[in-house]
């Protein structure tokens, strides 16, 4: 489940410290996943967030850098996997309605901000 992969993502901080490089790659790996099983079962939502997270992280490792490089990215990533629960806790198939389109902009620009 989502919650158990965000769980193991952040469950303990002094190894995200001791090996940020596999942490980012795993957090790579989660949103490549969620976001190739989530438009099969018709989350397009999921598949967004998904997609925001991957170029994030992308943009980490081009960068040079690892989500531990700024306190910020770990809550970027946060954003993301915890949208993406909420996405599926509640059944939201589809596209969505005004305050979904709001949610997966709000990431966006959030990934925005701190790639500016």
């Amino acid at each position: 489940s989502i919650r158990r992969q965000r769980q193991m993502c952040i469950r303990d901080r002094s190894e995200t410290l001791k090996n940020p490089e596999q942490t980012t790659d795993q957090i790579y790996a989660i949103g490549a996943q969620l976001t190739g099983v989530a438009g099969t079962f018709d989350y397009p939502l999921v598949t967004s967030m998904g997609t925001s997270l991957i170029d994030f992280v992308l943009g980490l490792i081009e960068k040079g850098e690892t989500i531990n490089t700024d306190p910020r990215y770990g809550e970027i990533i946060e954003l993301h996997l915890g949208s993406m629960e909420l996405v599926l806790a509640n059944k939201m198939k589809g596209p969505g309605g005004i305050a979904e389109f709001e949610m997966v902009e709000g990431l966006h620009k959030a990934v925005a901000k701190l790639s500016a």
